[in-house]
């Protein structure tokens, strides 16, 4: 092998591994979203019932989802941060929070 095969051989190992690293970041932070968003509709359906405080809400969601460990607390406070700053839930006065419903409007034709 000469040495402009090996330097050859050596770029493409690189960028394969590259590669590699690369789709496995992606697959990750997929995966993660999704997860979000799943956390998401489930709190957002465990509020529909009445209001709940925070301790309420994590309480209820580890009832429901019993297979998953302690590490979702964090989980759980993030996707009820993502939820407050898209309003999808309102918190109250009294420490509680509450599904926010809207209607659905019609669109100009």
């Amino acid at each position: 092998m000469s040495t402009s095969e090996q330097i050859q051989f050596g770029t493409l190992l690189v960028a394969l591994i590259s590669l590699i690293v690369q789709q496995t970041r992606l697959f990750n932070e997929r995966r993660r979203q999704e997860r979000r968003i799943e956390t998401k509709l489930l709190l957002f359906y465990l509020l529909q019932d009445g209001d709940l405080s925070e301790g309420q809400v994590i309480t209820k969601y580890m009832e429901q989802q019993s297979n998953r460990g302690k590490h979702d607390e964090p989980e759980i406070r993030k996707a009820l941060y993502e939820m407050l700053s898209d309003e999808t839930l309102y918190y109250q006065h009294d420490g509680t929070y509450r599904a926010h419903w809207r209607s659905i409007k019609e669109r100009p034709t």
